[in-house]
């Protein structure tokens, strides 16, 4: 195994903030800049890759930490694409995809917001949102299911022009 590991801090001061850990490819002034490739390893199943923010220490007002997936910006070009996907199989069930939003005992549940592409140009269109249901040639294709949870009063579903 190894570890990369920024440094430990010790303190009880708010300010106090253990060392960071930069990864980041090499840079190429008139091409493209180097990649960064993060795999885990192969074998009969292969290994896991996991993202996560550690549990913040204090109950009073700690919070954990954040993660940002983003691409840059390109003044002339196209700015990048974030493709999500999972593996394809033979023949078991593939991969699913969950996203969801953690509980708030005392406080209002966390938000999740898709959202399209402005675009302020002349004659140009905003960007578009799809939902697709997967496709089963021989059976049934998959389903798209819109719903509000329980409540004391249930929430709405809206769909707007």
């Amino acid at each position: 195994a190894a570890l990369l590991k920024g440094g430990d801090s010790y303190g009880s001061f708010k300010n106090v903030k253990g060392g960071d850990v930069n990864i980041q490819g090499g840079g190429a002034e008139g091409g493209t800049g180097g990649s960064l490739f993060i795999h885990s390893g192969k074998g009969r199943s292969s290994g896991v890759i996991e993202l996560g923010t550690s549990d913040a220490d204090r109950e009073e007002t700690g919070d954990s930490g954040k993660i940002h997936l983003f691409t840059g910006n390109s003044r002339k070009g196209t700015s990048g694409f974030l493709n999500v996907t999972t593996g394809n199989t033979v023949s078991e069930r593939s991969g699913g995809m969950f996203f969801k939003v953690g509980q708030s005992k005392e406080k209002s549940g966390g938000n999740i917001a898709f959202t399209a592409g402005d675009s302020f140009g002349d004659r140009t269109d905003g960007g578009h949102i799809t939902f697709v249901g997967g496709a089963a040639p021989s059976s049934t294709s998959g389903s798209i299911k819109f719903f509000s949870n329980n409540g004391v009063e249930s929430g709405e579903i809206s769909f707007l022009t």
